[in-house]
């Protein structure tokens, strides 16, 4: 093999190795069984308010205080947030990719502004 056959197979190997840690590093969450699009319950939060769901995302922040807590779920595809309360404890790392279960909730809604929760299931 001369040396341009070569680069064409290194560059091959290079660019499936990077379609494949890319799909590794931010799979399609819309794929996950029965569960809901964080934007859906952000566009349509009467629809699912006191429904059961089931959310995948990112971790994006956590916070928590005296046995309470708390965290934001992102949706990598488009940066859609939601917030899930953990009541007890029992959070999961910063970035971590995961499917939560739980209780959504209207938090408030005032004019076209409105906030929302998901009560995860213990």
């Amino acid at each position: 093999m001369n040396i341009l056959g070569r680069v064409w197979v290194f560059v091959l190997v290079l660019a499936a190795a990077a379609a494949i840690a890319l799909a590794i590093r931010q799979p399609d969450f819309r794929w996950s069984t029965g569960s809901v699009m964080i934007g859906d319950l952000l566009r349509e939060p009467a629809k699912y308010d006191g429904r059961s769901v089931r959310v995948t995302g990112i971790v994006a922040d956590r916070m928590g205080i005296m046995g309470f807590g708390g965290f934001r779920l992102r949706d990598p595809l488009n940066g859609d947030e939601i917030a899930v309360v953990v009541p007890g404890g029992g959070m999961p790392d910063k970035g971590s990719a995961i499917l939560v279960s739980g209780k959504f909730r209207q938090a408030f809604a005032i004019g076209k502004v409105s906030g929302a929760m998901i009560i995860r299931d213990r």
